[in-house]
């Protein structure tokens, strides 16, 4: 072969190397751009992850605070209720010694009634003895003078007019401790004791022999005011003028 095909083969040679050098530099070229695009979208997508990482522990900072937060809201609920739990257990306590307490006085009261109520029967009991003095014993009420005996004392004409223990307000016990309720069928008159002293033994016209036990607001000067059993006798008997004996 001679130099100049020598040549021309050569340079063909070179001019395939080049063009083939060409071709892996643009290949290298888009492959380094493909890559370059890879790469941005890598990086897009590390700056994403970046964000939603911040996002997330941010996320986890506020949930552990408000985790931290429940917890000391818990715990001052938990305090609070076992407070509550303190108030209500002194509060039961209190409230079980209030009721022995009350339980106490109820006794005591009940104890204290019945002695008063043994004081005013042993009372009333006291007067009805006291009044039943000099007369007979037949029974319990004031038996009139016999047939042709007459009373002797002082006579003192007054206006009389009658009561009874069985209205309202009225507790039936009179000045001087005399239980009418108890004892409907004694003479008792209600008098003025400046004129006719409490406990004188005294004969009333229409009435019969009776005790000056007891006073009255209205019962004052010469008048009166006669014990009768029932309402119904005291509005019959009405307002009278009689003839009053204080016995000697």
């Amino acid at each position: 072969m001679s130099n100049k095909a020598k040549l021309i083969s050569a340079s063909i040679s070179v001019g395939l190397i080049i063009l083939a050098l060409v071709v892996y530099v643009v290949t290298l070229q888009e492959d380094r751009k493909e890559l370059t695009h890879h790469v941005r979208d890598l990086e897009a997508i590390n700056v994403q992850n970046a964000n939603v990482n911040t996002a997330l522990n941010n996320s986890n900072v506020s949930l552990q605070d408000e985790i931290v937060n429940y917890k000391d809201s818990l715990e001052k609920t938990n305090g609070r209720v076992e407070t509550l739990k303190s108030s209500l257990r002194k509060s039961d306590k209190r409230n079980e010694e209030l009721l022995n307490k009350v339980k106490s006085l109820q006794k005591s009261n009940a104890n204290l009634v019945a002695e008063v109520k043994k004081l005013k029967d042993a009372s009333a009991k006291k007067s009805i003895s006291s009044a039943s003095i000099g007369k007979p014993s037949v029974s319990s009420s004031t038996v009139p003078p016999s047939r042709g005996t007459t009373p002797t004392g002082i006579e003192i004409y007054m206006s009389a007019t009658a009561y009874t223990a069985f209205c309202n307000g009225c507790s039936g016990i009179t000045r001087t401790g005399i239980d009418l309720r108890a004892n409907p069928n004694l003479k008792v008159i209600a008098v003025d004791p400046s004129v006719i002293p409490l406990g004188s033994k005294v004969y009333v016209e229409g009435y019969g022999y009776a005790v000056a036990g007891d006073t009255g607001g209205a019962i004052k000067g010469h008048k009166i005011d006669i014990f009768m059993a029932s309402r119904q006798q005291a509005l019959n008997f009405g307002r009278k003028k009689v003839k009053v004996t204080i016995l000697k």
